[in-house]
């Protein structure tokens, strides 16, 4: 099944990114009906937040040899959005905007989240990663954070390691 970037960029518990479209999804837990106590996660929320400077492969064509059939053929992607150049705005300054909005959405305090997962391959610094900057950033105090190094499929590798913290129980909100 060929699946748009942009529809399964639905970031996962803190940050996916495609270009730099950032989306949050934040994972609740919660109990199988019937079946006693094993946990499950479910998703509580989603939000997103894009940078105002869209980039479309026509303006790519203006600085490489390509066009814009040959971009959506081999990627299905339409166009991109990126800070503006100069622009000190980092990885975890994006994410927070798409953290704050998923958290309104699920009704969560910062305070409230058990973990912190963040999938990105463009992280503010090299060492710590993005996610201890947005742990900072949100003002929800020591809350555990990681980041998953991924391209693409960090989605799916972040998605994957929230829902094992949730269902054994080291972690309740994601």
């Amino acid at each position: 099944v060929k699946i748009p970037l942009q529809k399964l960029a639905l970031g996962f518990i803190e940050i996916a990114t495609v270009g730099k479209f950032y989306q949050s999804v934040y994972l609740n837990s919660a109990h199988f009906v019937g079946d006693g106590d094993r946990k499950r996660s479910i998703i509580k929320s989603t939000a997103r937040y894009l940078p105002d400077n869209r980039i479309t492969n026509d303006d790519l064509t203006a600085l490489m040899d390509t066009t814009d059939e040959w971009i959506r053929q081999r990627t299905g992607i339409e166009a991109r959005y990126w800070v503006e150049e100069g622009d000190d705005t980092g990885t975890s300054d994006l994410a927070l905007e798409a953290a704050q909005i998923a958290l309104v959405r699920a009704g969560w305090e910062p305070a409230e989240l058990d973990l912190i997962v963040m999938a990105t391959m463009t992280s503010d610094t090299y060492i710590p990663g993005a996610g201890t900057h947005l742990q900072h950033k949100l003002g929800g105090g020591y809350v555990p954070a990681l980041d998953i190094r991924q391209q693409c499929t960090g989605f799916l590798y972040g998605l994957t390691t929230a829902d094992a913290y949730i269902r054994s129980g080291l972690a309740r909100r994601a």
